[in-house]
C-alpha cells in the first residue's frame, strides 16, 4: 500500500511464517496492512520441479497505517479473533503504540522495489536461456522479423548461418548477424542448430 506524504504507521508484530499472512489477511478485510517482501524461487525436497512463494524481508513485522489502530484494537478485543495472531509494538516508553513516519519506511519500500527488479531480472534471463537452447535453424532465403534487440521490428533475409547466429540482409546490403533466437520466421525448419 503506497502511503501519502507525512502519514504514520504502526508496528504489528507476529510469528514468522505468519508475518505474510497477517498482511494478506488484515488487507482482505479492508485495513491497508504491507510488509516488505520479495519473490523467492526454491525446489521441492527430492524433485527437479521449483516453486515460487512471496517471503517477508522482515519477518515478525507487518505496517499498517495509524488511523486503523481503532480498528486493530476492536480486532484484538474479538474473542475470536478471524486474522493470525498479532500484537501491537509498544513506544520506547511503552505508553501507547510505537509510530513511524513515511520517510523512515522509504528505504523499506526501496529494499522491496530493489529485490523486485532483480527477480524481473531473473526470470528475464531464464526465459532468454530457455529460448536460446530452442533456437531452430531458418533456411536460407526466408524472410525473418527481428521482435527484440536494437533491430526491433525491422524485416531481413536470411543469407548465411555461422553456429546459432544468422547472416540476415537488412536492405540495401545492410548485413548482421543476430542470433537465431532472437528471429522470427513464417517458416522455420525442424531441425535445432
Amino acid at each position: 500500500m503506497k502511503d501519502a506524504e507525512g502519514a504514520h504507521w504502526c508496528i504489528l508484530r507476529t510469528a514468522g511464517p505468519s508475518t505474510t499472512k497477517l498482511a494478506a489477511s488484515l488487507s482482505a478485510a479492508g485495513i491497508g496492512a504491507w510488509t516488505p517482501a520479495l519473490v523467492t524461487k526454491r525446489r521441492l525436497p527430492r524433485r527437479k520441479a521449483t516453486i515460487e512463494r512471496t517471503a517477508p524481508i522482515m519477518p515478525t513485522f507487518v505496517f499498517v497505517p495509524a488511523d486503523r489502530l481503532p480498528d486493530l484494537m476492536a480486532i484484538l478485543a474479538r474473542p475470536s479473533n478471524p486474522h493470525p495472531q498479532f500484537s501491537i509494538f509498544p513506544n520506547a516508553c511503552r505508553t501507547g503504540p510505537a509510530r513511524i513516519g513515511a520517510s523512515q519506511m522509504a528505504s523499506l519500500r526501496e529494499v522491496e522495489e530493489q529485490a523486485a527488479e532483480a527477480y524481473r531480472r531473473e526470470k528475464e534471463r531464464q526465459r532468454n536461456k530457455a529460448l536460446r537452447a530452442s533456437a531452430q535453424a531458418i533456411p536460407l532465403g526466408t524472410q525473418v522479423r527481428v521482435p527484440q534487440t536494437a533491430f526491433a521490428g525491422l524485416m531481413g533475409v536470411v543469407e548465411g548461418h555461422e553456429g546459432r547466429n544468422m547472416r540476415v540482409n537488412m536492405g540495401g546490403g545492410f548485413i548482421v548477424k543476430i542470433e537465431a533466437w532472437l528471429l522470427k520466421a513464417d517458416q522455420v525448419e525442424v531441425g535445432s542448430l
